[in-house]
């Protein structure tokens, strides 16, 4: 319940637009950004997104996420993703997951993307799964969220995504309907709000049959997340931005208690 939530948060609409242009992937580096994680307003986790040079023309994604307070006491999760991706087309290379729930041990997720063949292995535990097809522009689960951030939406707000869990391939759309201004701890942002329109894969936009999804980016050149909310069948879980630091980025204001 918790650990897919701490990961997921990691109706059509037409002529919707951004203030600028896109982000160009390279300038995310050096980003970090902590988010806190309620469940039905109740603190149930804390979370860090950071963005890394891979070298040798790469860049790396990290995500972790571990319960807080009575939650952790309950039903503890700790949970990392790394995702590598190449520079050049942003494709995917390698994604590991590690991490527990409750009071099981840790379980690892590998997944190698050989691009020049056109295959993507998954192994849990170190045991492989069958290979399956990928195209040269996919994009692992966590970094598809990045790939959002750094492509233009069409006309219609749209932005469309193909990515692998190792497990399936599948292309899923991320729709821009609305801009909002949000207030979180880390201060008040002018925001376009995006629904996430991808079934049957796991990642940063997983979410239960039925639920629903939104996630709020800055409306400027970071299209920086700064707040995210799922309704599931067991109650509603909001993340919201706590802080963020980026070498060359101007720090916002927070609001005052």
């Amino acid at each position: 319940m918790i650990s897919g939530a701490l990961i997921s948060l990691l109706v059509a609409a037409t002529g919707v637009a951004w203030e600028d242009p896109p982000p160009d992937l390279s300038t995310l580096v050096g980003e970090r950004l902590e988010f806190r994680l309620k469940w039905q307003g109740i603190p149930a986790a804390d979370a860090i997104l950071e963005v890394m040079d891979g070298g040798e023309g790469r860049i790396q994604f990290k995500a972790t996420a571990r319960t807080v307070g009575l939650a952790n006491f309950l039903y503890p999760v700790e949970s990392q993703i790394v995702s590598t991706a190449r520079l050049d087309g942003f494709r995917a290379e390698r994604y590991v997951k590690d991490g527990h729930e409750g009071r099981e041990p840790s379980e690892v997720e590998e997944i190698v993307f050989d691009l020049e063949q056109g295959i993507a292995v998954r192994s849990d535990d170190g045991v492989p799964r069958e290979p399956v097809e990928i195209p040269s522009d996919v994009r692992d689960p966590f970094s598809a969220f990045y790939a959002f951030r750094v492509t233009e939406p069409d006309e219609n707000g749209v932005v469309e995504l193909t990515i692998s869990d190792g497990k399936r391939t599948k292309t899923g759309k991320v729709r821009v309907v609305g801009h909002e201004r949000v207030k979180t701890p880390a201060g008040t942002f002018d925001t376009i709000k995006i629904a996430p329109e991808i079934e049957g894969l796991g990642g940063v936009f997983r979410k239960s049959p039925g639920a629903t999804m939104f996630i709020w980016l800055t409306d400027d050149e970071w299209r920086r997340p700064v707040m995210m909310r799922s309704k599931v069948s067991v109650g509603s879980f909001t993340a919201r931005l706590t802080s963020w630091t980026h070498p060359a980025a101007q720090q916002p204001t927070p609001d005052a208690p």
